[in-house]
């Protein structure tokens, strides 16, 4: 069987390292880019080339000088015939790509969101209203496949590689068929449905609580900052655990077996602390940042994995009193209105929906 032409939405870090190691697997990949942001990779776009090395001991499965089929900041020109279309943009792109896409899109095509943070809800919202007609699944992971940094113009490096990654597909029942189309992209694992992945999203639980309890640093360090390395002290750590019982609550109160920020990050079932897992973890201690309080650790995880998390757990009827603590705080950070401007039950558009609506929503995608 041919391999699918992939679309990569997304030229930054994980974009970079997504076109490049998937098209030295053979993949044909379109490589698409905003216009407003062409100028950080001129070379690549000039070139349609990308260097990329991994670290002998966790990164990805191959490296080495990448031909990119096509550069583009014409989304059309990417995703015209792709079948499978790959979405490394953060969270607070959902909404404008989802609509940019809702007069793209074609027959057959599996849209992956990476991770997705119940992005799936929020497109297939904003496709309903759009009238779109065109048969295409959603889905989304609960991670971003690399732990990875643009190191020069051109020249990606990826220190770990997440897999498997769980996968959540909109609607559930079409779970099969997306895993086959997406055959060889990622070792992908199938989920229940979409909120059991988006449940066990790593980020909101590890940049939200050492963001902001580490917020001063952040701001006097210059540039010179190592979450993994600085901020998992024992309190921090201790903090993060207990917030990560509200999350996993929810889950339990929707009937997955949900595993804890300590399984996530290890992949094992028995696995350490909470500080060992951070503390000198090869695919993360080298990873610098955030820089300041603009970072996408900030404005992204809080807006659209907190707030859905905090009402998603209402909804179940579990109490998540640091979740809803910790995104308030971030709020008055960034300065944003978490409740007026996040990924709200209206947003993904689920509200009104109990838990058992909801569910089967998930499943056949039907109100």
């Amino acid at each position: 069987m041919s391999k699918p032409v992939i679309a990569i939405l997304g030229g930054g870090n994980a974009g970079h390292a997504s076109a490049a190691e998937l098209s030295l697997l053979g993949f044909e990949c379109r490589l698409y880019q905003d216009q407003n942001f062409v100028k950080d990779m001129e070379k690549v776009f000039n070139t349609r080339e990308i260097l990329l090395n991994r670290d002998p001991e966790g990164g990805c499965r191959v490296e080495g000088l990448a031909s990119i089929s096509v550069v583009t900041s014409d989304m059309a020109e990417a995703v015209s015939g792709a079948d499978v279309i790959l979405s490394h943009l953060p969270a607070f792109a959902h909404k404008g790509v989802a609509e940019s896409l809702s007069g793209l899109v074609e027959d057959g095509q599996v849209i992956v969101l990476l991770p997705g943070t119940l992005g799936t809800l929020v497109f297939a919202e904003i496709f309903r209203k759009n009238g779109v007609t065109k048969d295409v699944i959603l889905a989304e992971a609960n991670t971003n496949p690399y732990d990875t940094r643009i190191l020069a113009p051109g020249e990606s490096f990826v220190y770990k590689m997440n897999d498997p990654l769980m996968l959540g597909v909109f609607p559930s029942n079409r779970t099969e068929e997306a895993i086959k189309k997406l055959e060889g992209v990622y070792d992908f694992v199938p989920m229940q449905d979409v909120l059991e992945c988006a449940i066990h999203s790593h980020n909101p639980l590890l940049h939200t609580p050492a963001c902001i309890m580490s917020v001063s640093r952040i701001e006097r360090s210059k540039g010179e900052f190592y979450l993994y390395e600085e901020a998992f002290t024992d309190t921090v750590c201790r903090v993060t655990c207990e917030m990560d019982k509200e999350r996993m609550a929810i889950g339990e109160a929707f009937g997955y077996k949900t595993r804890s920020i300590e399984q996530l990050l290890s992949g094992l079932e028995n696995p350490g602390t909470l500080f060992k897992e951070t503390n000198g973890n090869p695919g993360l201690c080298y990873i610098k940042g955030p820089t300041s309080v603009k970072s996408r650790y900030f404005t992204e995880d809080g807006l659209h994995g907190l707030v859905p998390w905090s009402q998603i757990g209402d909804m179940a009827g579990v109490q998540t009193p640091l979740i809803k603590a910790f995104a308030t705080i971030e709020g008055s950070v960034i300065q944003r209105d978490m409740w007026g401007d996040g990924r709200t039950l209206e947003v993904m558009g689920i509200q009104g929906m109990d838990l058992d609506s909801f569910k089967q929503y998930m499943k056949t995608g039907e109100r």
